[in-house]
C-alpha cells in the first residue's frame, strides 16, 4: 500500500512487520482490506464450497421448512373461529375463494316410449315426463308437432300437467290431444314455465288408502274408481283434484281421466274422504294397474 505520508509506493518490511518508506523513511503499519460483498441482484461467481458449509446451508434450510408447518398447523387450528365468526379484522378467506353456487334452471325430461291412441275423431298421445332436479316445477306441459313428409309441421298442440307442478324426482302423464285426428310424426317439446314462483305452495299429495273398481257411470265398459284417500298434514287442505293412469305390464301409461267427483274438497287435519274417478274415454288399452294421484292445496 502507499506511504501514508508522501504517498509513495514501496518500502522496506521490517522484523516487526511494519513496514518503513523508501522515498521518506517513515515507519508504518499496513491495514488489511477486505473485499465489498457483492450489490443486491448481482449473480455471483460459483465457487467451491466446503463440506462444513454446505451442511450448515442443509441445516438451515430444514429449519425454515419445519418452521413453516408448524405455523400452517397452528393457523389452521385456528381456522373454525375466522369461519364461525368472522369479523372486519379476521375475514374468512375461505368463504371469498369459494365458486359462487348457481341456481338450477327447472327442467322437466321424456320418460321414454310414450304412447298414442285415438278417441273418436281426436288423435292424442300421454306423454310421461319426469323433474330430474332438486326443486319442484311449475306449469310444466309438452308441445307436439306434427311433420308431413315434406318437413312442413302443419299440426301442434299441447299438454298440461295435473296439479300444475311435479316434485323433485316424480314423474307426471299428460294427455296431448289434437283434433280431427291429423296424420303426421310427431316430435316432442317438455318444457317449464320460466317465472318466479319462489311464493306458490306447491299442492301436497294425499295418501291413498284403498282402490276399488264400481261400475261406470256414463260408459259401462269403462269402470269408474272409488279412491279413499287421506290428509296426512296437521293442517286442513282444499282444493281437491286426482289423476288416475291405467299402466300396463312394462307400465307404460295406457289409459287417462282427470274426471274426478268429491265429497268434499275441503279435509280437516289427518281426515279421510272419498274421490270417485272416471277411467274413460283417453284408452289405448285395457290396463294392468291403476296408478292414482289426488293432490289439494293449503287452506288459505
Amino acid at each position: 500500500m502507499a506511504c501514508p505520508k508522501c504517498r509513495s509506493a514501496g518500502g522496506e518490511i521490517l522484523p516487526n512487520a511494519t513496514r518503513r518508506c523508501a522515498s521518506c523513511g517513515y515507519v508504518y503499519h499496513e491495514t488489511l482490506s477486505f473485499p465489498q460483498p457483492p450489490h443486491r441482484g448481482a449473480v455471483a461467481t460459483p465457487t467451491a464450497r466446503k463440506p462444513a458449509a454446505v451442511m450448515v446451508v442443509v441445516l438451515a434450510v430444514v429449519v425454515i421448512v419445519v418452521a413453516g408447518i408448524v405455523v400452517a398447523v397452528l393457523s389452521d387450528t385456528d381456522a373454525p373461529y375466522a369461519h364461525d365468526d368472522p369479523s372486519p379484522t379476521r375475514p374468512d378467506l375461505r368463504s371469498s375463494t369459494s365458486a359462487p353456487v348457481i341456481p338450477e334452471k327447472p327442467r322437466i325430461e321424456l320418460v321414454p316410449n310414450s304412447r298414442e291412441g285415438t278417441y273418436g275423431s281426436s288423435r292424442f298421445f300421454l306423454v310421461e315426463c319426469r323433474n330430474p332436479g332438486h326443486e319442484t316445477v311449475y306449469f310444466p306441459k309438452v308441445s307436439i308437432t306434427l311433420t308431413a313428409p315434406n318437413g312442413n309441421v302443419h299440426a301442434r298442440a299441447e299438454g298440461y300437467a295435473v296439479g300444475y307442478n311435479i316434485p323433485p324426482g316424480k314423474t307426471t302423464v299428460m294427455l296431448v290431444m289434437f283434433r280431427g285426428n291429423p296424420e303426421g310424426k310427431p316430435k316432442f317439446y317438455p318444457s317449464v314455465s320460466g317465472g318466479d314462483y319462489s311464493h306458490v305452495a306447491a299442492p301436497h299429495e294425499l295418501t291413498v288408502l284403498d282402490i276399488k273398481e264400481v261400475e261406470g257411470k256414463y260408459l259401462t265398459d269403462d269402470p269408474a274408481l272409488e279412491v279413499r284417500v287421506r290428509n296426512p298434514l296437521p293442517t286442513p287442505v282444499d282444493g281437491i283434484v286426482a289423476m288416475v293412469i291405467g299402466r300396463d305390464a312394462a307400465g307404460q301409461a295406457v289409459t287417462w281421466s282427470n274426471h274426478a267427483e268429491v265429497d268434499d274438497r275441503k279435509l280437516p287435519p289427518r281426515g279421510t274422504t272419498t274421490v270417485r274417478l272416471q277411467t274413460h274415454p283417453w284408452r289405448i288399452e285395457d290396463p294392468k294397474t291403476w296408478d292414482v294421484r289426488v293432490y289439494a292445496r293449503d287452506v288459505k
